[in-house]
């Protein structure tokens, strides 16, 4: 207990204890009233013996704890967090992030942490990866949850979760990754969700959900229409998307001028210079903000690189073309023609993992003559040593 009697202690981190060990320390912890982080994380001996100790703690109002993060402790479940639910209770509104991920928590454990939540409004981020549960629409219920970040989901799963969130309005950013068993018919509850207007959200990430394509980014393309200039950020990276879903997203971005950052890499454009053509000319007709570009391992040809490279240059300030293998030398004579350009905005030009020859580096350095904008160039990792 000599440890509690330190006043000053803000953040805690402890992993792999006993039950013993555990609710010592938790008993010791009534004393820290300055405690605002607590990480307990891979505490697969602890039983609802121990986590009754946690919720006492919290009960009590000692530590007004801003973070919790309670991660990988198989044995919570759904008995545990019926325990804990009334310690969240006891935390109130000054929690503002909580992890409950690989917690083995499922529908009952679910309800009993909802029910918590309702006192929790501070509330800003909510991880419940890894659990076993049928997202119900009581989350939804937190007005004040802003982040919500959910993974390797099935389909009814996600559409569950999708119709759940209409009556989240305060969300901001919204991270669905790795979730490749979604078909169109999820991502048209994404869509419907995007479209009502509910939740004006500043950042998206749509990663490895390989099943998006053409045909479930034509059918998101509305969705991000309805979200408009609130979104900031946007990453739709590793999705199998094509010249049909680019040219699509290309057209939803029209309405989406606050837009700083798009992340593309790991698409197959190698036939998307039509798609490639209508992004450039998208950066060069509207009032649009794109800052960062990134097109890495996209599978780029110099017909691509063509049809981007004018926009690209003369619009943003930073744009990744990394991993295009395909580009040769006369891909990058376009590319060095425009950044030759006084209208040449580029600061940072990533293009590591290109095969550049003598020549396509001749044609590059005569780009960079007079240039006035490039700050950083990469070019790591070269084929040719």
């Amino acid at each position: 207990e000599g440890i509690a009697h330190n006043q000053s202690i803000r953040e805690i981190n402890i992993i792999h204890l006993s039950n013993g060990g555990f609710t010592w320390i938790m008993r010791a912890l009534h004393g820290v009233t300055q405690l605002k982080i607590l990480i307990i994380g891979s505490h697969d001996n602890v039983g609802p013996d121990g986590w009754s100790e946690l919720r006492t703690l919290l009960e009590s109002g000692v530590c007004k704890l801003k973070l919790l993060r309670l991660s990988g402790n198989n044995y919570i479940g759904n008995e545990g967090m019926g325990v804990l639910s009334n310690g969240l209770i006891g935390i109130g509104s000054s929690l503002k992030y909580l992890s409950l991920s690989h917690n083995s928590i499922g529908n009952e454990g679910l309800s009993s942490l909802v029910d918590a939540l309702q006192t929790c409004t501070g509330l800003e981020t909510l991880h419940l990866s890894g659990n076993g549960f049928s997202f119900s629409e009581g989350i939804a219920r937190n007005q004040s949850i802003r982040n919500i970040n959910i993974r390797n989901l099935n389909n009814d799963t996600f559409t569950s979760i999708m119709r759940a969130l209409h009556s989240a309005s305060q969300l901001e950013e919204l991270d669905i990754s790795n979730s490749s068993n979604v078909d169109p018919d999820g991502w048209s509850e994404l869509r419907t969700l995007l479209e009502s207007g509910v939740c004006k959200l500043k950042r998206l990430k749509l990663c490895g959900n390989n099943y998006i394509g053409n045909e479930g980014m034509g059918v998101l393309s509305n969705g991000l229409i309805g979200i408009g200039s609130s979104l900031k950020y946007l990453s739709l990276s590793d999705n199998s998307i094509g010249n049909e879903g680019l040219s699509s997203l290309v057209d939803a971005l029209q309405t989406c001028t606050g837009l700083e950052t798009l992340h593309l890499s790991g698409n197959d454009f190698s036939s998307a210079a039509a798609g490639l053509g209508s992004l450039s000319t998208l950066l060069q007709r509207y009032e649009v903000n794109l800052k960062h570009l990134d097109l890495r391992n996209c599978s780029i040809n110099d017909e691509g690189l063509h049809a981007l490279a004018e926009g690209a240059a003369n619009h943003c300030e930073e744009l990744d073309l990394g991993g295009n293998k395909s580009i040769t030398s006369t891909g990058l004579s376009y590319l060095s023609n425009a950044t030759r350009s006084d209208s040449c905005r580029v600061e940072t030009l990533w293009l590591q993992c290109i095969p550049i020859e003598d020549d396509g580096m001749e044609v590059l350095g005569q780009g960079l003559v007079g240039n006035q904008s490039l700050r950083s160039l990469g070019l790591e990792e070269l084929d040719n040593g």
